[in-house]
């Protein structure tokens, strides 16, 4: 919310879902938002109806723990409720460990040290629990591992690929097929995934806690996961320059999994020849595709949208990554985040000794500083 007071960043989706909610749709209908903060261009119309999605109550919450089968008193029950902050993703995790190893007792929660001080270390120490359970060769963390390094659900095919050619997963290339079945099913069972259509999928939380761990464990093996990602992303499209977005959207993620294995002059290859094609900037002026070209260079700046990363890349290309983040920022409508960019690489082509870029990019400060007063 302390950011550009709220408004949302990508100005498409606010004109789309301001005209909605203005004129509604014409032949009937209903659109859903679902957003972790008040829509506040939504404030103004009368036609939106807004639900607060808050934590479970007492009530609900005991439901939820006896439909899982957990056994306990009410008292006992509200009291745990009470404390994971009626937060469904822990109830739902904890009732798994309860039934799967103690019978369902409630009362073992305390035995476990399954409870942290808030929402986020409440899921954590559940999942240190899983964590602890597990050895590092068994095929349920390898597979919590590979899902957790995705942004996304992760198909069939992308575990296949990873299974077979990951450092990581040609452990598993020995384990029966009949035990790979059973670690995704223990899985599923553990609420840690779901699995729908040939793809699985977890909750955000539970990527962000594998993932961190994967990292800080066995990096080594994470970048090069991410590297087999980097691959089969790249190769998926049927032709060199796919056109529209959905042909493209494997080369985005291309773009993404090469960052994080640290080939970000390889990602920006695949961003600048096949997605961009060049200066023809295909997925911009062909498919308006400002947000997710901005999405794709996003893990180039970790540190920021003045600072690209230096790993590999010279500096003409991390001063070119300055003024195309600029672009897409001010394309956005987010013209004081551009700004940022804009300054930091009109310093880097001073810097250069190249004057001329250095004066297109200050021209371009200029323009963008007039509607900002």
């Amino acid at each position: 919310p302390h950011i550009n007071d709220g408004i949302l960043n990508d100005s498409a989706v606010r004109a789309f879902l301001v005209s909605v909610a203005r004129d509604r749709l014409r032949s009937g209908g209903l659109v859903i938002t679902t957003s972790r903060q008040l829509v506040v261009e939504f404030g103004q119309f009368d036609s939106v109806r807004a639900i607060q999605l808050s934590a479970l109550d007492p009530d609900s919450g005991v439901r939820l723990l006896r439909n899982s089968r957990v056994i306990g008193s009410d008292a006992e029950f509200r009291r745990t409720v009470a404390d994971y902050h009626g937060h469904p993703l822990s109830l739902i995790l904890l009732s798994k460990i309860l039934v799967t190893d103690y019978h369902g007792d409630i009362l073992q929660r305390f035995s476990s040290e399954l409870l942290g001080s808030h929402i986020q270390d409440n899921v954590n120490a559940i999942l240190d629990y899983y964590q602890r359970a597990f050895n590092d060769s068994d095929p349920e963390l390898i597979y919590l591992y590979f899902f957790s390094i995705v942004r996304r659900a992760m198909s069939h095919d992308e575990l296949a690929d990873l299974t077979m050619r990951s450092s990581i997963g040609r452990s598993l290339s020995a384990v029966p097929e009949a035990r790979l079945n059973r670690a995704i099913s223990n899985l599923m069972d553990y609420g840690l995934i779901i699995s729908e259509n040939g793809h699985y999928d977890t909750h955000a939380l539970i990527r962000s806690y594998f993932s961190l761990r994967f990292r800080r464990t066995r990096e080594a093996d994470f970048l090069q996961a991410h590297e087999v990602l980097f691959e089969y992303f790249s190769g998926l499209p049927g032709e060199i320059f796919p056109a529209g977005m959905e042909a493209l959207e494997p080369l985005y993620r291309a773009v993404y999994h090469g960052c994080m294995a640290g080939k970000y002059a390889d990602a920006l290859q695949v961003y600048w020849k096949r997605i961009s094609r060049e200066r023809a900037f295909y997925s911009q002026k062909e498919l308006g595709a400002f947000s997710s070209d901005l999405a794709a260079i996003v893990p180039y700046f970790p540190g920021g949208w003045d600072r690209p990363v230096s790993d590999g890349l010279s500096d003409e290309q991390r001063a070119w990554l300055l003024g195309l983040a600029a672009f897409l920022l001010n394309g956005l409508g987010r013209l004081t985040e551009a700004l940022r960019p804009r300054r930091a690489g009109v310093e880097r082509f001073v810097a250069l000794g190249d004057f001329r870029m250095a004066c297109s990019d200050l021209r371009n400060l200029v323009t963008l500083l007039i509607p900002l007063g």
